[in-house]
């Protein structure tokens, strides 16, 4: 999820203080998958990066008032969830850049902090959300062999990586146009509750059917 309204005027500290942290943590990420993801031999994961980017310029509008700042969102996660489960956390850092990158192109933000912001948050999101997933999966095999063989367990690891994934996106941008909008972080969240709830039901959906068709 992203926001467009550029971050201006005068913040104050601790909002500040929050988005630099954001964005110097999201840059760091990004940094070390690059370098991470060349290191293997597998170079698919492109592909996955090029349709998370086409995405990207088809956002979808999810709140625009007079009173708050407009919310946007694309059909990203889609590839970011698979390339959580084909490639790893370091990859969907990579593919969800690529949507946010896409996004601000197409969108032609014009701010540089919101345009670091936007992409920072979602590859920090993707990559801690991927760490999860595998910290919950264990050393116990491929995600292809527990697809086979403990589709359930599998699933519900997937379940809760994706509500991780949900609460920091969501509650990173919340809390940003909560700072620009000068309104309570808690109206802003839930105005974006109910639509990015079911478009990240239907990107886990699809990256699950993705697995189960190769």
């Amino acid at each position: 999820m992203e926001a467009t309204e550029p971050i201006q005027g005068e913040l104050g500290r601790r909002a500040r203080v929050f988005i630099g942290a954001i964005v110097a943590l999201g840059l760091a990420v990004l940094i070390y998958s690059f370098f991470s993801s060349l290191r293997g031999a597998d170079f698919t994961w492109i592909y996955l990066a090029v349709l998370s980017g086409v995405s990207g310029c088809f956002p979808v509008q999810i709140s625009k008032s007079a009173e708050l700042s407009s919310l946007w969102m694309s059909a990203g996660d889609v590839f970011v969830f698979s390339a959580i489960l084909f490639f790893g956390p370091e990859v969907a850092a990579l593919v969800a850049a690529a949507d946010g990158v896409a996004f601000n192109l197409r969108k032609r933000v014009a701010c540089p902090k919101k345009i670091l912001f936007n992409v920072a948050q979602i590859g920090a999101a993707a990559f801690l959300a991927g760490h999860v997933f595998y910290l919950l999966r264990g050393n116990v095999g491929s995600v292809a062999d527990a697809a086979a063989n403990t589709p359930a367990l599998l699933i519900g690891q997937i379940v809760i990586c994706s509500a991780y994934h949900f609460v920091l996106t969501t509650g990173l941008v919340a809390r940003v146009v909560s700072y620009v909008d000068h309104r309570p972080f808690d109206r802003i969240w839930k105005r974006s509750l109910p639509q990015v709830s079911v478009s990240l039901m239907g990107a886990v959906l699809s990256a699950v059917l993705l697995l189960y068709s190769v």
